[in-house]
């Protein structure tokens, strides 16, 4: 299921690199959503889906959108 979330951000990420925000947006908005369902329906956790956050990401600026892709996704830097 974190694959799936995994696929979304990675798909978001990419839109943003070629300039398409639109469809950034809305990755970055089902990756939330999905995210958010993992963590309740999988892991069992207590944890309240918001739809704030996604209406949030959904009339994100640029800056948002991608301080939000950036912290979800595992950077390596080299040695």
């Amino acid at each position: 299921m974190e694959s799936v979330v995994s696929i979304l951000l990675a798909r978001g990420t990419q839109s943003i690199l070629e300039g398409d925000n639109h469809s950034a947006r809305l990755y970055a908005m089902y990756a939330c959503n999905f995210e958010q369902f993992v963590a309740d329906e999988v892991h069992r956790t207590k944890f309240t889906i918001s739809p704030v956050k996604i209406f949030e990401l959904r009339f994100a600026d640029d800056h948002m959108l991608i301080e939000y892709l950036r912290k979800r996704i595992p950077w390596k830097s080299s040695p």
